[in-house]
């Protein structure tokens, strides 16, 4: 049996000794406490919590409040400047509670009023043109006020630049530019060089065409022919060769690839052959095909190109 206390009701408890089943009945209500014997602690208040009374039970030790008062709120000191106003940008007062130190800040107008001011360049001036001045104040580095830079018109002398250089056959071309700007101010031709730079080649006589000196300029492509001869003729010699006249079947063994018929084997003699491989334990196939026929000629072969007449 379990007793009844100040936080818990009190009950029996049955366990079974075999599988360990277990349940409660008999239950009794909790202590009820006449809160005879209690501690009281006083918390004041701060400037954001409430004050009150703590009271602690020593026999149940339950706890409650009660007897509170407002929280007293931030007292604070009349503050000090962190960041100064400016003529354009506002700045910061802070104020501290005396109590806490807790602080919060208060921004301070800008004073609207410039003091000191200097120039300075927003837009640089070009040849062609005007730039911007500006009047910029020295504290809040804000522009006042603007004038205008005359342009400096292009610098008299020129830089020549090659666009396209000059060769043997044909002119060039080139821009007189501004050094500041780079600006294309005038434009001029550059003569021809007239110098041509030939490569040579030597072509050899054939029996049919003349032979000649190629020079071609490697700059501009001008060519001319030079020292030309004749063509060689040709060189004839009498050759005998074989040429295809026709074509005839013959009769081929699959077997041993024999040309029966150019060995003279024909009718009965090549089922003979045929079977002869079978015997041997091979194959008995024969076929027919084109084989061409050729007679001996003679022809006239140039020594030299090859042509034949």
């Amino acid at each position: 049996m379990v007793a009844p206390t100040y936080t818990s009701t009190g009950y029996t408890l049955h366990t079974c000794t075999l599988c360990g089943y277990s349940y409660k009945d008999n239950e009794t209500a909790k202590l009820v406490c006449s809160h005879s014997n209690v501690t009281k602690t006083k918390v004041d208040p701060t400037c954001t919590v409430a004050g009150y009374t703590l009271n602690k039970c020593n026999v149940c030790h339950e706890e409650w409040k009660d007897s509170e008062t407002a929280a007293l709120g931030h007292n604070y000191d009349g503050g000090k400047v962190s960041v100064e106003a400016a003529c354009g940008t506002t700045g910061t007062r802070i104020y501290t509670c005396r109590r806490c130190g807790e602080t919060r800040s208060e921004t301070i107008a800008a004073t609207g009023k410039h003091g000191s001011t200097h120039t300075q360049v927003s837009v640089a001036a070009t040849c062609t043109n005007e730039g911007i001045m500006l009047n910029v104040c020295d504290v809040c580095g804000k522009s006042i006020s603007s004038t205008s830079i005359p342009a400096t018109g292009h610098s008299g002398t020129l830089n020549w630049v090659t666009v396209t250089e000059a060769t043997c056959g044909s002119n060039g071309l080139k821009n007189g530019c501004c050094t500041t700007c780079g600006a294309v101010l005038q434009t001029e031709s550059i003569p021809a060089t007239g110098n041509h730079s030939y490569v040579t080649n030597t072509v050899e006589p054939t029996c049919t065409n003349g032979g000649y000196t190629e020079s071609v300029c490697s700059v501009c492509g001008e060519r001319h022919e030079s020292n030309i001869t004749s063509a060689l003729g040709h060189d004839w010699e009498e050759r005998t060769e074989q040429k295809q006249v026709g074509s005839e079947v013959h009769t081929f063994c699959g077997e041993c690839g024999m040309d029966l018929t150019a060995n003279g084997i024909s009718g009965a003699a090549v089922e003979a052959h045929a079977k002869a491989h079978v015997m041997a334990g091979g194959g008995g196939r024969t076929y027919e095909t084109s084989v061409p026929i050729y007679e001996t000629v003679t022809v006239k072969v140039c020594r030299r190109c090859g042509a034949t007449e």
